[in-house]
């Protein structure tokens, strides 16, 4: 009866937005806009945006190709189906609805499709890497450190009780996320294909060096699975406090959700290839769809959202209702709007002070399938955890991957 009930709600919902030229409906996968939409609607009284959420965004519009909304935003946007899907927006940016010169260029290009501006950058993460504050950096950066970097530090930290490690700077293998993040920067170049592509090369070498990592570092795969056993129970950054790990790999949101006391327990640095440091794939993104009804509601509604005093406006509301303590930032992330970063975000995060890196560092992640979230759940992250660990003398990793993704197109075929 619930589902009937809901159901039937958005049926009205999407039936008035039908006859009305000042409604409009935005789909969204972030929960973060239920808040924004309410506050929108609050603020003015000429239009009216309802919501829509769907956990796929880009499957929900290619299943209601007929009757789109007028708005998207959401993760993985920026695939080559968006070329028919959703409208120019550089005349947005003449008119000054919204300004491009205050927006990270590298997340904005992400959006460009054949030279026209057809999605917008909302908000993003970033990966660092965190020790226990007043121990010695381990990057000669002020805001970035190097894979090499941490891979030196961590060895230099190992300790050992007769044969068994009782302290263990950093493996790569205990986060399937982190291996995911070093292949990537290693060359495997996963982007958009039939669903997936890759860079066998680029993939072969980050498995060599993940591999010398765990035999050169931390002498072996099975000592790296065995010390996680016996002492990894915490969550990494406790681990890194009490001193039986030094280093602690995180996202941004993961890092700007402890609470004051824990972060001001920490130093980081973001993890960078020289100075580029690679946002993180689920970036989001906003458009504004061909066949959809209310595009006046819609623009008006990103005009608002794309300004820093709605953004402070924003945050202060969130820390006031307490949704920051389970929210970071900007639906989730760093705003894609500079100034709010560099000049609002630090008065709610005080540890962001000094730690801010250049626009220039910002690279924008690949351009994914729609389904990447579980293809890296369930096929890559499964792949890069057997194939660094201990392997028997026939395994092909090429042909052990192309096994995995066989077998999930099998079993999401028609999904």
């Amino acid at each position: 009866m619930t589902r009937l009930a809901l159901a039937a709600a958005a049926a009205l919902a999407l039936a008035s937005c039908s006859r009305d030229p000042n409604s409009a409906v935005i789909m969204t996968d972030s929960p973060e806009f239920a808040f924004y939409v309410d506050t929108y609607n609050a603020s003015q009284d000429r239009y009216r945006l309802e919501l829509q959420f769907r956990p796929n965004v880009p499957k929900a519009l290619a299943q209601e190709a007929e009757n789109p909304p007028a708005l998207a935003v959401g993760r993985f946007l920026a695939n080559d189906q968006a070329r028919s899907r959703f409208v120019n927006l550089d005349y947005l940016f003449r008119e000054l609805i919204v300004n491009p010169s205050g927006v990270y260029q590298g997340l904005l290009q992400r959006g460009e499709f054949d030279g026209r501006q057809l999605l917008l950058p909302v908000s993003f993460n970033m990966p660092l890497v965190a020790w226990r504050r007043g121990e010695a950096s381990p990057g000669k950066d002020n805001f970035v450190i190097s894979l090499e970097e941490i891979r030196s530090a961590a060895a230099a930290r190992n300790q050992l009780a007769g044969s068994a490690f009782v302290r263990m700077g950093f493996s790569p293998r205990w986060d399937p996320d982190f291996l995911l993040l070093f292949a990537r920067m290693s060359g495997a170049a996963f982007r958009e294909g039939s669903p997936l592509s890759w860079n066998d090369e680029g993939l072969s070498a980050s498995l060599e060096r993940l591999r010398a990592w765990s035999s050169e570092v931390n002498r072996s795969a099975a000592d790296e699975d065995d010390f996680q056993f016996k002492y990894l129970y915490l969550p990494r950054n406790l681990s890194v406090q009490e001193g039986r790990i030094a280093f602690a790999y995180m996202d941004s949101s993961q890092f700007f959700l402890l609470s004051e006391e824990r972060r001001a327990a920490l130093e980081y640095r973001w993890i960078a290839r020289e100075t580029a440091i690679p946002v993180l794939e689920e970036a989001l993104y906003a458009g504004i769809l061909r066949r959809g009804k209310g595009r006046a509601a819609a623009e008006s509604f990103l005009k608002w959202f794309f300004r820093e005093e709605t953004q402070r406006y924003l945050l202060e509301k969130t820390r006031s209702l307490r949704t920051s303590e389970t929210i970071f930032g900007i639906a989730g992330g760093f705003s894609s709007i500079r100034s709010v970063n560099e000049k609002v975000l630090p008065v709610f995060y005080p540890s962001l002070l000094g730690h801010l890196p250049p626009p220039e560092y910002i690279e924008a992640p690949p351009t994914l399938p729609a389904d990447w979230t579980d293809l890296a759940g369930r096929v890559l992250k499964p792949f890069l955890i057997n194939a660094t660990g201990t392997l028997s003398p026939d395994f092909d990793p090429k042909s052990d991957l192309r096994r995995r993704m066989d077998q999930w197109k099998r079993q999401t075929a028609g999904t």
